[in-house]
């Protein structure tokens, strides 16, 4: 975005500002920083550095600021829990995409790879049974 050039609040995408997903390592940055650089400076912040914000509007923004810290925490813890399936190497979707798809080697290799998938699925699923009770 160019410096100076408002966002336009008018249009749901004015092509000026991109998104998608936030991996865990920028989340995990973004956790630092916040949690362990800004918000020590905002806790020790004195009267007269806030100039002429009030008290009320301090309280507020303190109060946001602690709850996107804490987000920011959870968030990263929930990038934790995630199950990471192994992905099909190239060996196998090169023979999905050739039709051989009724050669019992493919389908002992893809037996395999659905029994590995699904113990980790199960596993995961008997953890977190675990953790709430």
């Amino acid at each position: 975005m160019e410096a100076g050039k408002a966002i336009s609040p008018t249009g749901t995408n004015d092509e000026q500002v991109l998104f998608g997903e936030i991996s865990e390592h920028t989340v995990g940055v973004l956790k630092t920083l916040i949690n362990n650089i800004y918000k020590p400076m905002l806790d020790k912040m004195n009267p007269e550095e806030w100039k002429m914000c009030e008290v009320d509007q301090q309280k507020e923004f303190k109060q946001t600021f602690d709850k996107f810290a804490k987000e920011l925490i959870e968030a990263q813890e929930s990038f934790k829990s995630n199950i990471v399936l192994d992905p099909l190497d190239d060996n196998l979707k090169n023979k999905l995409r050739d039709g051989m798809i009724k050669d019992i080697g493919t389908i002992i290799d893809f037996s395999t790879i659905f029994g590995k998938w699904q113990d980790k699925i199960k596993a995961y699923i008997d953890d977190a049974n675990l953790e709430r009770t």
